[in-house]
């Protein structure tokens, strides 16, 4: 049997036969798949990815860390993130948090990280002088 695997997929060897488990002439040339192939087994995760929000009011520059909790411990065990500052970029916000996610011992995955700049009423702005929140969203 060929057997081939990835992230979200498997390879598997099969051989199609007629009901009685021989490979007959006349099963043959009406079964589109018969004799031995590599067909593809892909199982799709219809689940909801996990999605947060961080807001961050007033950033002054200073720097946090945040706390994740790694359940694949047991007890589970607090996960640390390298240090955030309150006006980092989206790129900056990722990169301090990435190592939770992509480790090979919790989740061996990727994140995206949006950033959204809010003025006083909640609305996104592009004008620096006007911001008040700093939205993260992954």
């Amino acid at each position: 049997m060929y057997e081939s695997s990835g992230s979200d997929y498997i390879n598997v060897g099969v051989e199609f036969k007629d009901s009685d488990g021989v490979v007959t002439p006349s099963f043959a040339s009406t079964h589109p798949k018969i004799g031995r192939a590599v067909q593809k087994f892909e199982i799709l995760n219809p689940g909801q990815k996990e999605e947060w929000k961080i807001e961050i009011t007033n950033s002054d520059g200073k720097e946090y860390k945040i706390n994740f909790m790694n359940p694949w411990t047991s007890p589970p065990s607090p996960y640390q993130s390298n240090a955030i500052k309150t006006d980092a970029t989206a790129a900056e916000f990722k990169s301090a948090i990435q190592e939770y996610y992509s480790d090979d011992d919790r989740w061996y995955s990727s994140i995206t990280v949006t950033l959204e700049l809010l003025d006083t009423l909640g609305a996104v702005t592009a004008v620096a002088d006007d911001v008040v929140t700093r939205r993260y969203t992954s």
